[in-house]
């Protein structure tokens, strides 16, 4: 069993905030940004350093405890998500272009599985680009 009450869900952040801009041509073509905050978000922790059995290698009062038990706060994180297309007719035929560029800035974390109970710290929390940029490109051709 796995003692993990009052930690925080890594599943997401607490905190998000989303502005954006879109322009509409009058000759069907248009464009927008959208800018997002995540603060608030949390590493997922190590289920094995929260069960009796990861205590054992301490002895009570030890102050390795309460780093081993600590859960890590991640830095607030700003992406940007571009969207835009066109649309034009052509020989009775109805062309749609559409191209989104999303999570640009995107950073995740977690905490390592791997565990040194002498040396905490040897295998620190990991931060690493998710997907990175993602790309998605739609053409319809209607009649």
């Amino acid at each position: 069993m796995a003692y993990l009450k009052d930690y925080h869900v890594s599943a997401g952040p607490e905190t998000v905030a989303s502005l954006g801009i879109k322009y509409n041509s009058p000759k069907y073509w248009w464009v927008s940004l959208n800018a997002n905050y995540l603060a608030n978000m949390y590493f997922d922790v190590n289920p094995y350093n929260h069960t009796e059995e990861g205590m054992l290698h301490y002895a009570q009062g030890d102050i390795r405890i309460e780093e081993v038990l600590r859960q890590t706060p991640m830095k607030p994180a700003f992406t940007l998500d571009f969207y835009g297309g066109f649309s034009k007719r052509y020989k009775g035929y109805y062309f749609l272009f559409n191209l989104s560029v999303n999570n640009i800035l995107n950073n995740y974390g977690y905490e390592q599985l791997r565990f040194n109970a002498n040396n905490p710290d040897m295998f620190p929390d990991k931060v690493s680009y998710m997907y990175g940029t993602n790309f998605f490109v739609s053409i319809t051709v209607r009649k």
